[in-house]
């Protein structure tokens, strides 16, 4: 074991140095409201429509949506996204929307759309009556990938934690995560991906096409980039991270983000 591990630190020493990448297509100000306005309302709570804003102008590969206030908006919505589409409650007292019955997905005409509405309402009223719900997220609908998860945690002693794994539901059962300090070069990001227990499943197994690892290890760097220069945020999730077939990029599906004092 002390002889591997020498192996091991002589290899490191001699890997490729990579310089932090700085993004120039961002829209800081964005962010800066934004952050600003929940501050002023004293939330610590961004919901997903806030957390897709800041993603989006991070450069983050968003999904289309729009927040509808009303039906009549959901349907005009889906019609100018196209569908299939997805249904998502947006609500600042409510964190995990799954479990108030406050997610549809697949909705493949107006039909099922007026019908998804109006059973999300009922549930998360039953479930949630005192939340304050701001609207519907009205999603695109993505294409299968595999589901990963991009985070980071502002740890009170280290700063920013990154995180990286395996995503979807089985996340918090899986713990096929792995860690890195921001800010993070790009090698860094690299090694956060072959980490993982499930980088196989990444690279392709029993015929599979390897992942868009590339879209990964950009997203992590733009991540670095945005907790760094935003130390208000002490939180954020997205999760699931869809990766697609190599060439073909990534999405974020769902977000959240926590903030607090600088």
């Amino acid at each position: 074991r002390s002889l591997a591990a020498l192996s091991s630190y002589a290899q490191w020493l001699r890997r490729n140095k990579t310089d932090i990448r700085k993004f120039e297509d961002i829209d800081k100000k964005k962010v800066k409201e934004i952050i600003a306005s929940a501050r002023k309302e004293k939330r610590r709570f961004l919901p997903e429509s806030e957390a897709h804003e800041i993603l989006k102008a991070y450069g983050f590969p968003v999904l289309g949506y729009r927040l509808a206030t009303n039906e009549a908006d959901c349907m005009r919505f889906a019609e100018e996204i196209g569908y299939p589409v997805a249904l998502k409650i947006v609500s600042p007292d409510i964190l995990h929307k799954v479990d108030v019955g406050g997610v549809r997905v697949n909705i493949r005409n107006r039909e099922e759309l007026e019908k998804a509405c109006q059973e999300m309402r009922r549930c998360v009223n039953k479930m949630e009556p005192e939340a304050d719900v701001w609207g519907i997220l009205v999603q695109q609908m993505a294409e299968k990938g595999k589901e990963t998860i991009i985070g980071m945690n502002r740890d009170p002693d280290f700063g920013a934690m990154l995180v990286f794994g395996m995503g979807g539901v089985y996340v918090e059962a899986l713990r096929d995560v792995t860690f890195r300090l921001a800010p993070i070069r790009e090698s860094n990001a690299q090694h956060m991906v072959r980490s993982i227990r499930g980088h196989r499943i990444l690279e392709g197994v029993r015929g599979e096409k390897p992942s868009d690892v590339g879209a990964i290890v950009e997203c992590l760097q733009r991540l670095s980039q945005l907790v760094n220069d935003f130390e208000e945020i002490t939180e954020l999730d997205i999760n699931p991270f869809i990766v697609f077939d190599k060439g073909k990029g990534a999405k974020v599906i769902d977000a959240r983000i926590l903030i607090g004092e600088r």
